[in-house]
């Protein structure tokens, strides 16, 4: 019997605290992204990439060669994604198609998920994957597999229906995908580990109203995760937080009844 693969978690490695920050709308061109700045509680989001057009005016403003090359781009778009560094990934995955493979696990070979090949990040000349990199790469990986995504996250989204008596039902039906046209589907953690020396990271997104949660209340979470980061990473206490739940107005309190259909 083979042994077990050798598992080490790298999320002290990573630089969780910048990544949640982010405001990464996945269906979005990647020029869209924006980063959050200031305390968790006081923040204002900037531009994390400046767009091409924006470049190129750039340069035919000034005429000179210099004006921007990335120089324009948020300065942590510069700072290495790990700590430290990491010149290569050997597998960059989606997370709900790895959520998807484990619950197949023990399903015999011919059935079992097959989730599409993972992107591989290498930088020959050993240098650090910057965080612009690993966005920029990634973005461009979910979007090709975008369709499987969607597939997959429709799965278990469910159709919201308010009920006569004001109660909201969210029904999954087994073995249908359902994902609304005109929702945003947000990058929402990674999940970085080193199996017998290879890295992986796994990407997990959040489609907008998924968990009963609104839009507001996810990015809440989203600055909260990125304070427990910065907490640790300077070795402070970690940060206090009033309930989830005070962030919601009067309008939005009922919560979400979910059905599941055969």
């Amino acid at each position: 019997m083979a042994p077990w693969p050798k598992r080490r978690m790298l999320s002290d490695q990573i630089r969780e605290d910048i990544l949640y920050r982010l405001r990464w709308n996945v269906l979005a061109a990647v020029d869209t992204i924006e980063i959050a700045i200031g305390p968790y509680d006081q923040t204002t989001n900037v531009p994390f990439f400046v767009s091409k057009l924006s470049c190129k005016l750039s340069y035919y403003l000034t005429q000179s060669l210099t004006s921007h090359s990335n120089s324009q781009d948020h300065p942590l778009a510069d700072e290495s994604l790990a700590q430290p560094p990491l010149s290569r990934i050997d597998a960059v995955c989606i997370g709900p198609c790895l959520t998807r493979l484990d619950m197949d696990l023990e399903a015999d070979e011919e059935y079992r998920y097959k989730p599409p090949a993972a992107l591989t990040i290498n930088n020959e000349d050993d240098s650090a994957i910057t965080l612009r990199q690993f966005v920029s790469e990634a973005h461009a990986y979910l979007n090709k597999h975008m369709d499987e995504i969607k597939k997959l996250k429709g799965e278990m989204y469910g159709k919201l229906e308010i009920r006569d008596d004001g109660t909201r039902v969210r029904t999954i039906t087994y073995g249908q995908s359902y994902f609304p046209p005109d929702i945003a589907l947000f990058f929402r953690r990674v999940h970085a580990v080193s199996i017998d020396e290879a890295v992986q990271i796994s990407v997990d997104v959040f489609a907008e109203g998924e968990f009963d949660w609104t839009t507001d209340e996810f990015w809440t979470i989203q600055q909260r995760q990125a304070q427990h980061c910065e907490d640790k990473r300077a070795g402070r206490p970690r940060t206090d937080f009033g309930p989830l739940r005070s962030v919601r107005t009067a309008g939005e309190a009922t919560q979400t009844a979910v059905e599941v259909s055969y």
